[in-house]
């Protein structure tokens, strides 16, 4: 099962990280298609060059705000997109200061390449000193436009990341009718095709940070986001049937990412609580993959009644070097279910450090019972 294999490799990636924050990478088929569109004019040659240049601009840019992230503790996934290099923080909130620099690092550092490039290219021949001029010219347009206050940049994203959505989703749009009209006229003027690509780019977030802050003040409108919160106090309070229906109920109206995946995290512990396995595999299928953990998807096997893949599953994760209270729990009471009493009692002696002394109490009672 690719959930099994899922839960095992983000185990396995959480065991070698020794707890430290985690950077992920990714490209997407928009950036791809973008690049290939704007250098098709020489072919594929021309298409690869495009990617390259406008891939070490955003990467350039994006690295070194998620290397200020991992220092700061926080997680976080860098992706090259038709909207530019997008930077997903978990968990989201920073202090001011560590924000203050997400925001402006991005620009030093593309600032910084500019520099080295044209000093590198006064030294060359003049074809690879012209086309490390345009890359130049690149990295100090997207460190400028990474410093407007606007809502697709930056500088502006970082100023209402903590304003209501109401404010988040007027700013947007004001500030993409003034970014769609420069972008008009500049692209009214011959330009090269790879500041054309650049203004896709920019006109790509500026579409994309107005679908985003939509997505967030409808949730607030509807209830949606208040529904995700009141499923959630739900589940912690024993009531799964009640969590159950109001993330159903948060999932008809939610459009926000976030809010969905919290509403399908619920939806997926309240129903393996209620032992509905149906429930709980639709939830599932609705979180992404590093939503889906070792402890989740083991606990869903167990309401399927595969008892024994789940056994497996909990067993290959400390094999790669994850534990956890909940998991060894968990197994131990597979394990019991079972009838392995010595695996149990091998279980509790070797996760001694992890288990409450009301964990252990519980244990021994229970083989002792036995």
């Amino acid at each position: 099962m690719v959930w099994k294999l899922g839960a095992i490799e983000l185990a396995s990636e959480l065991a070698r990280g020794d707890g430290r924050p985690r950077l992920r990478f990714g490209m997407s088929l928009g950036f791809v298609l973008l690049c290939a569109s704007v250098g098709s004019t020489h072919g594929f040659s021309g298409s690869v060059a495009a990617l390259l240049a406008l891939g070490s601009v955003l990467a350039t840019h994006e690295v070194p705000r998620a290397l200020v992230c991992r220092a700061y503790g926080v997680s976080c996934k860098v992706a090259l997109t038709a909207s530019g290099g997008l930077l997903e923080r978990e968990p989201a909130s920073m202090g001011r200061l560590s924000r203050f620099l997400v925001a402006t690092i991005g620009a030093v550092a593309n600032g910084s390449m500019a520099l080295v490039l044209h000093l590198v290219a006064r030294r060359l021949s003049a074809a690879p000193e012209e086309l490390l001029g345009v890359l130049s010219k690149l990295h100090v347009a997207w460190a400028g436009l990474s410093l407007l206050p606007l809502s697709p940049f930056d500088v502006g994203k970082a100023l209402l990341e903590r304003a209501a959505p109401e404010t988040r989703f007027t700013f947007s749009v004001a500030s993409s009718m003034l970014v769609v009209a420069v972008a008009a006229g500049v692209l009214s003027v011959p330009l090269e095709p790879l500041f054309i690509g650049l203004c896709g780019l920019v006109l790509f977030a500026a579409a994309h940070a107005v679908v985003e802050s939509y997505r967030d003040f409808s949730d607030v409108r509807s209830g949606a986001l208040q529904r995700a919160r009141d499923a959630e106090l739900a589940l912690d309070a024993g009531e799964s049937r009640r969590a159950m229906g109001l993330a159903r109920a948060g999932l008809e109206i939610a459009l926000a990412k976030t809010v969905r995946e919290r509403l399908h995290r619920t939806l997926a512990w309240a129903a393996i609580a209620e032992s509905d396995p149906f429930a709980a595999h639709l939830a599932l299928q609705g979180l992404p993959p590093e939503s889906r953990d070792v402890y989740l998807v083991a606990s869903y096997l167990t309401t399927c009644n595969r008892t024994e893949e789940a056994v497996a599953l909990l067993e290959s994760a400390r094999g790669v070097g994850h534990r956890s209270r909940e998991t060894t729990k968990l197994l131990a009471d597979l394990l019991f279910r079972r009838g392995d009493r010595e695996a149990v009692h091998g279980l509790a002696e070797a996760d001694r450090n992890l288990l409450s002394q009301a964990d252990l109490d519980a244990i021994q009672g229970a083989l002792a019972a036995e």
